[in-house]
């Protein structure tokens, strides 16, 4: 493959891999990078998509760019990039700071990893893998040894640091680079920070509560993260802002002006194409144009609020998990929510990680509608999944028995 064919990227540790046209920042949300690969499919292609349908708050999310040689790998829980691998050399250009250290053809070798990055200590060996791996914070390099007759492993300065000895006609060739958070990428790495450029103006969500009152749900209670507005207006042509922390509630029956002011103008409003309850109307009804509802959806905080649309007044809340598999899967971010559900005296705390087992006892009914979406302009190719109600609340449950989405109304 001659470089001409494949991109070139910039490496930056502890940061991101980027060029011109794209780039993948360490905690970006899994949905803006969807986003981004979708207005790229002209340079993007052979993209696949694994994820855990039985465990998928447990096991990582990953893409991978197979004719670029990249693999993103998201956190199962927060769905933000957790680290990037490049795991083919063939297909992908390599540069630091204006030096290209791997191209097809040439991939990079110990030697020019250290001249590019500069020594470090001695790297760590895996003796089950035969592999290498030569570290800097926020970045590491594996390097194969399965030819042994030409490279050998020494003891370094500690049990698990090693230093490797080669003949220089056999330098061990880099296979496989991996950006992260910190200085090693383990399971107690750094806490992942979504990056500055990926709020553009929108709010972060951390968690989303069920308000009560006199034995009912009255509201929701939202906790996110927002750009500091006073100081955006004030900041000229610095790119640094501040973040700041806000506690807002939104109740039933609040008028439309004041969720915008108290969540700020939502990604997008939407208007119900259709009424499937217009049938009970009678016949007197049948001639009477009906008015649409319509729906602030708050794409980065995994939301959207209800609005009546003669009133113009919230009348109802639908939270969402963003699962993968569902139909809904890439248009929110994930939404971390407690809602208290009560039946019979009973109380059944609902939250994002819940499972149909864990609130199954106060559900009204244990037979579910289903939600096939069949029409072939909304079709679901991931198949039907079910809705079960309780007191003011309908849990929608995909077939891995998880929540998809859960929608609270006012009664």
């Amino acid at each position: 493959m001659q470089r001409s064919e494949c991109m070139e990227f910039e490496v930056v540790p502890e940061r991101c891999l980027k060029n011109p046209s794209v780039e993948f920042h360490i905690g970006t949300p899994i949905n803006q990078v969807i986003t981004m690969l979708q207005l790229n499919t002209r340079l993007l292609h052979g993209i696949k998509f694994t994820y855990s349908k039985n465990d998928p708050f447990g096991r990582d999310i990953c893409i991978h760019l197979s004719l670029n040689g990249i693999k993103l790998f998201f956190d199962a829980r927060s769905q933000l990039l957790k680290f990037i691998e490049v795991d083919n050399l063939s297909k992908i250009v390599l540069r630091y700071c204006a030096q290209v250290f791997s191209e097809p053809g040439a991939e990079a070798t110990m030697d020019r990893v250290e001249e590019c990055f500069g020594s470090t200590h001695p790297g760590a060996y895996d003796e089950s893998e035969k592999v290498y791996v030569q570290s800097w914070r926020g970045l590491s390099f594996c390097f194969p040894t399965t030819d042994s007759n030409h490279v050998e492993v020494s003891p370094g300065f500690g049990p698990n640091l090693r230093s490797l000895n080669y003949d220089k006609d056999f330098a061990p060739k880099l296979t496989k680079m991996t950006i992260f958070k910190g200085t090693q990428l383990t399971k107690n790495s750094e806490p992942l920070e979504v990056p500055q450029h990926a709020y553009a103006g929108q709010n972060r969500l951390i968690l989303a509560e069920a308000v009560r009152a006199r034995g009912r749900i009255s509201g929701m209670c939202f906790l996110f993260t927002t750009e500091d507005k006073v100081k955006m207006a004030t900041r000229g042509a610095t790119n640094d802002y501040e973040l700041v922390t806000l506690k807002r509630t939104v109740h039933f029956g609040d008028h439309v002006t004041q969720v915008m002011a108290t969540l700020g103008a939502p990604s997008k409003v939407f208007f119900k194409s259709d009424d499937k309850m217009s049938i009970h109307k009678g016949r007197e009804k049948e001639t009477v144009e009906p008015q649409p509802h319509f729906f602030f959806n708050y794409f980065s905080m995994g939301f959207d609020i209800l609005f009546d649309f003669s009133t113009k007044c919230v009348i109802k809340f639908v939270l969402h998990t963003n699962i993968p598999g569902h139909y809904h899967f890439g248009i929110y971010n994930r939404c971390e929510f407690r809602v208290a559900c009560e039946s019979e005296g009973e109380e059944t705390l609902l939250e994002t990680t819940s499972k149909y087992d864990d609130f199954s006892s106060v559900l009204d009914s244990p037979q579910p509608v289903v939600i096939s979406r069949s029409s072939s302009e909304n079709r679901n190719p991931f198949g039907a999944t079910f809705a079960y109600g309780t007191r003011q609340v309908v849990v929608e449950v995909m077939d891995n028995f998880h929540i998809a989405a859960l929608t609270i109304f006012k009664v």
